[in-house]
């Protein structure tokens, strides 16, 4: 997943340098997939709260 980021990222940079905006535009999408993409397995993984025996 490390490999795919750093590849999208670079795409990024080498299209804005290169004024390209097709490429520049595929980093873009790509790195934001990623970010969702990861999100979303932070959200799975996480615990659920376990209900608290305090009462009011």
């Amino acid at each position: 997943m490390t490999t795919l980021f750093r590849i999208t990222v670079l795409l990024l940079l080498v299209g804005m340098l290169l004024g390209d905006i097709l490429l520049a535009s595929v980093g873009l999408v790509g790195v934001c997939s990623l970010a969702v993409y990861t999100s979303i397995q932070q959200d799975k993984q996480a615990a659920c709260p376990a209900e608290s025996e305090f009462l009011a």
